[in-house]
């Protein structure tokens, strides 16, 4: 009876910290022009919530796009500006 207890607090404790799970993936794509032609790198973050590749690659102007865990679709896409205080949307040339 022990061992069901043990194993089902375990189960519980699993289900409740994946809960809280990201639902996207964001995909961060910078760039050091506003064209967008001049390529710095990616990074993203997966679907756990933590960045999985690029951490420190960052520049003036990104690309961000947000997909979807489940369906793998691109949901939402963004041109961006760093304005030194936080990035602001803009029109993707």
């Amino acid at each position: 009876m022990r061992r069901a207890q043990a194993l089902l607090a375990a189960l519980l404790l699993f289900v409740a910290s994946t809960a809280h799970a990201n639902t996207y993936v964001r995909y961060y794509h910078y760039y050091d022009d506003a064209a967008f032609t001049d390529y710095i790198g990616t990074s993203y973050t997966n679907c756990l919530g933590s960045c999985a590749s690029g951490c420190s690659i960052t520049g003036p102007y990104r690309i961000f796009e947000k997909e979807d865990c489940q369906t793998l679709e691109i949901i939402y896409t963004a041109c961006q500006q760093w304005t030194g205080s936080g990035w602001v949307n803009i029109s993707c040339p």
